[in-house]
């Protein structure tokens, strides 16, 4: 794959992100990225693949829940709709 390809799969990545905001096509964006450096470096298709394929496990199994749990902090005393009315 020529490397315009890459990056672009990372841009409609990132762009159907912008729209789930759950860090999964985020994640994927990341392979991608890695996959384009690849083949920036000169690597042939099946060794881009792999790049791919392991970024995306390595994101997707490792940063994604570390990412998640620091986006899904709340303070103790955070409450929001009913609970925010009670007292």
């Amino acid at each position: 794959m020529q490397l315009w390809m890459w990056l672009a799969a990372a841009g409609v990545l990132l762009i159907v992100e912008m729209l789930t905001v759950d860090l999964l096509f985020a994640s994927l964006a990341f392979s991608a990225l890695m996959a384009a450096t690849a083949n920036g470096l000169g690597f042939d298709m099946a060794t881009q693949g792999m790049v791919f394929g392991i970024a995306a496990a390595f994101s997707l199994f490792i940063l994604r829940p570390i990412a998640l749990r620091h986006l899904k902090k709340r303070p103790p005393d955070f409450a929001t709709n009913v609970e925010a009315l009670f007292g």
